[in-house]
């Protein structure tokens, strides 16, 4: 159980069958070579109204998965490119200055 790996959809399908026969969290885990956290976050994610659906589950994963590819933004866009929101040195050398009520005096 050591690493990072998303649930396969076979997974997926035996975590139904093993919830369908009664098995707990934690059995389904050592079953799965899973985490049991894992387990947990993976039916209270997909599971609904009509308990947990795998297939349903599996398309929602690979939706989440391919939103997600979407937001990254790449390190080089944060260090190279020139940062214009910031106050000047000017400014921040004041705003340091002034006196802080909130801190002690020490600080």
């Amino acid at each position: 159980m050591s690493g990072y790996t998303q649930l396969t959809q076979g997974q997926r399908y035996q975590l139904e069958v093993l919830l369908k026969a009664g098995h707990n969290q934690t059995m389904i885990a050592n079953i799965l070579a899973i985490h049991k956290s894992t387990v947990s976050r993976e039916l209270r994610r997909n599971r609904g109204l009509r308990g947990y659906r795998p297939k349903q589950a599996h398309e929602k994963a690979m939706q989440r998965r391919h939103e997600k590819a979407k937001t990254h933004i790449p390190l080089t866009t944060w260090v190279l490119e020139p940062r214009t929101n910031f106050r000047s040195p000017a400014y921040r050398t004041r705003y340091l200055d002034q006196p802080r009520m909130d801190l002690p005096p020490y600080l």
